[in-house]
Order: C-alpha cells, then sequence, then structure tokens
C-alpha cells in the first residue's frame, strides 16, 4: 500500500463495527495521527482519510490534539470537517467517561 501503517484504517473499521453494535465510541487524534484529518484532496485508491470521513457520517466523535495538529501547521479550513480540535485536558475527561480504551499505531 502506499502507507507505512494500517493502524488508522484498523482504528476507523473498529470504530465503525463498535458503533454499528450500539457502543459510543469517540476518537481522538494524536500525534502524527492527526496527518489523518488534513485535507488534500479525494484519491482514487483506499486511503485513511475516506475511512475518517466514514466515521463521522456515521456521527463518531472525533476530535484531534490541537496542540499536535498547530506544531504541524494544521489550521482551521486545513483538515476534515467535523474534526474537532481538543487539549489534552478534555483528551483527559473523554478517558474518564469511557468504559474501554484502545489505541492504535506506534
Amino acid at each position: 500500500g502506499a502507507y507505512i501503517s494500517e493502524s488508522a484504517e484498523i482504528a476507523f473499521r473498529t470504530a465503525l463495527r463498535a458503533h454499528k453494535k450500539g457502543y459510543q465510541v469517540n476518537v481522538f487524534l494524536y500525534l502524527d495521527g492527526v496527518w489523518v484529518a488534513h485535507i488534500k484532496g479525494d484519491k482514487n485508491f483506499n486511503n485513511p482519510g475516506d475511512w475518517l470521513k466514514r466515521v463521522i457520517r456515521k456521527g463518531i466523535n472525533v476530535c484531534m490534539c490541537h496542540r499536535c495538529s498547530s506544531a504541524r501547521d494544521l489550521v482551521d479550513g486545513d483538515y476534515i470537517e467535523g474534526v474537532k480540535p481538543l487539549g489534552t485536558y478534555e483528551l483527559v475527561g473523554m478517558l474518564r467517561a469511557s468504559d474501554k480504551v484502545l489505541t492504535f499505531g506506534g
């Protein structure tokens, strides 16, 4: 494939499956994971951005680390609509409110 890792696709497939089974799902993009939300244009092959759009269309809450996106010069308008920038304090709140936490990637 065109990517080093399939972590994003696996994470989004897992999120969609859990959502379909009735679980409340939150996705938080962190560190280089924020690049998944970067808008560059449609691709004619399977890519993480398309998976992310599917997740958002299903009503799954998708957030990304504000500091991580700022460090990579991703500003409002550079990322897929529906992704919400959050601080790490809000991430802590998401984690505390969760029954289960899954992590994907390095």
